[in-house]
């Protein structure tokens, strides 16, 4: 069910609830594929109790079907992500499981495997009558007998999300073309079923295409299932570039499963929403302030020469990048003048930029935020911590905010005489893997790194003899806060000062980062400081202009490169905490 097809059954659900007097299918005409998994969306009114089986049946005479009821819900943010993270994550449920509070947002399913003979006509269901729009399916399951799809334990970048039922169709797709079997969904057996009911569905799709043209049928597959080599010094790797946005996948899926439309019709549809998409994939890797780096993941089996301008400038001259069939290449881009701080003032930068990417017949746009190069008071702020970047975070240039109970803020600020990194860190409850970890390096004095938990000494890596920072910490009933004191040695006297601050609380695929997001495979994004330009106090104080700080009740989705902000937030209304923060002892 996508994200759209979701919204329309839940207008369905409300529009009919006054009218229904009892149990009864919410839609009659379901999409189905012959032999496959049924899935109806089902109603009751109020007062009524959901049963855990229903009977669907066959109005041709033939033996009922035993159906199952189950609730489907959109997941809420999850804390691990990953490059091939499912953007539409969905928890289905039996219903047994499912939330007594009849307000709570979902819809109630029934679930029922068809018998293979069962290829066409109409059903009844709670004594109403069903008339699906089948669809023929070769083949309702994937073969059993051939050798199967090894998926292991642990995400890859050019792998699904085995989590995701509506992303198991690619695995079905990958193993037709591996010629194995994949492996199995997983979840329960109701969560099993609605992952292969997608399946089947996108299969006879792409049946109604292959009938009328294998060659495009075979180019829809490919972009269901594209990848890029990415080369990364002497080693190669597959990372996934498929299309991956919940919204691009309804669209195609609707068009596949139009009834209105002839095979050959659905066929040409089909092909120029795909040809119509844009085949590249971008996101900014590094950003320095004077200039970041660009990656760009080409999807398409041809070469793709892009064109690359910034909008707001005219004089900037126009790169051009030249990207192999399922390639990934990167470019530094030195940032234009009207988008760099005042050169006389030092003040802030004017505002976001805006990078026109173009490529033959064409071109997309990406938001990239301010310079900022010169922390001023009250402090260089990193704002809310950022997730890991997905594809799909990538192609729609938006991500999700982190869990709210699991937000993170970092702040860099001058406190007599001295640099300090600030954080807060949200969380339900304490946990051992819960881990920050800051990183500092500069001109003249090498880079330095510290992980700290909430309790324990920190570990500092860096040169042998570095001395190690001051740290204080706090432990609240929803949070913990430290403070790192950076040594004198560790700040450069000249030259540029990077930091970068990074926060894992569930392990690995849970990080954050600041400055910007991005793929998990990245190292800590730096922010490159002029650390020379704080007002110290000997000249008037510089007139700039502090952006306001992210409401305690923030539940907007940043984008991808945010602005940031010049303060460092609460991320939600604090819990009262003592008059006076038991810090430790330095460490």
């Amino acid at each position: 069910m996508s994200h759209h097809q979701f919204g329309a059954w839940m207008l369905v659900l409300l529009a009919a609830h006054a009218s229904a007097r009892t149990i009864e299918p919410a839609m009659t005409q379901p999409a189905v594929a012959a032999g496959g998994v049924l899935v109806i969306p089902m109603q009751r009114s109020e007062g009524d109790r959901w049963p855990e089986r229903m009977r669907v049946e066959r109005v041709d005479g033939g033996a009922p079907i035993e159906g199952t009821l189950a609730w489907i819900v959109a997941s809420s943010p999850m804390l691990e992500r990953g490059w091939t993270r499912a953007d539409e994550r969905l928890e289905v449920r039996p219903i047994a499981r499912a939330p007594a509070d009849a307000t709570t947002p979902g819809v109630v399913v029934l679930l029922a495997e068809l018998p293979p003979d069962l290829r066409g006509g109409s059903l009844r269901v709670a004594g109403t009558q069903v008339d699906p729009a089948w669809f023929p399916l070769s083949e309702p399951r994937p073969d059993a007998r051939k050798p199967a799809l090894a998926a292991g334990d642990t995400p890859t970048l050019d792998r699904p999300d085995l989590l995701a039922p509506a992303e198991w169709f690619r695995w079905w797709l990958l193993a037709d073309e591996a010629g194995c079997s994949p492996p199995e969904p997983r979840g329960d057996r109701e969560s099993v079923l609605y992952a292969l009911h997608r399946a089947q569905l996108w299969q006879a799709g792409l049946d109604r295409v292959e009938r009328v043209s294998p060659g495009v049928a075979r180019e829809l597959r490919e972009h269901l299932t594209a990848t890029c080599v990415d080369q990364r010094g002497d080693r190669t790797v597959r990372v996934a570039a498929w299309i991956a946005r919940a919204d691009e996948l309804a669209a195609l899926l609707s068009t596949l499963l139009d009834v209105t439309r002839t095979d050959e019709q659905v066929m040409e549809a089909a092909l120029t929403r795909v040809r119509e998409r844009v085949c590249v994939t971008c996101w900014v890797e590094a950003d320095a302030g004077t200039s970041l780096r660009l990656a760009c993941a080409n999807a398409s089996p041809e070469p793709v020469a892009l064109r690359i301008s910034w909008v707001e400038s005219r004089f900037a001259s126009p790169v051009e990048i030249q990207l192999a069939a399922g390639g990934v290449a990167r470019r530094n881009l030195d940032r234009p003048a009207e988008l760099m701080p005042d050169p006389l003032t030092r003040n802030a930068a004017p505002g976001s930029g805006t990078l026109l990417i173009s490529g033959k017949g064409w071109e997309t746009r990406l938001p990239v935020p301010p310079a900022r190069i010169v922390p001023r008071p009250p402090g260089y702020a990193f704002g809310v911590l950022r997730p890991p970047l997905s594809l799909a975070d990538a192609q729609r240039q938006r991500i999700a905010p982190p869990p709210a109970e699991w937000l993170t803020t970092a702040s860099l600020r001058k406190r007599f005489g001295r640099w300090e990194v600030f954080a807060e860190c949200l969380r339900p409850q304490s946990i051992d893997l819960d881990e920050l970890e800051l990183v500092v390096a500069g001109e003249g004095v090498g880079s330095a790194r510290v992980r700290m938990h909430e309790v324990g000494e920190p570990i500092v890596d860096g040169a042998p003899g570095i001395v190690a920072p001051r740290v204080q910490r706090g432990s609240f009933l929803d949070r913990w806060r430290c403070t790192i004191e950076l040594p004198e040695s560790w700040v450069p006297r000249q030259g540029a000062l990077m930091v970068g601050v990074a926060r894992s609380p569930g392990g690995a695929g849970t990080r954050q980062t600041g400055v910007i997001a991005v793929p998990d495979w990245m190292p800590i994004p730096l922010a490159t400081l002029d650390a020379s330009a704080w007002w110290s106090g000997s000249s008037p104080m510089p007139l700039t202009t502090s952006e306001p700080s992210i409401p305690a009740s923030e539940s907007s989705v940043p984008e991808a490169a945010p602005a940031p902000v010049t303060e460092a937030p609460t991320p939600k209304a604090a819990t009262p905490a003592p008059k006076r923060p038991n810090f430790g002892p330095p460490e």
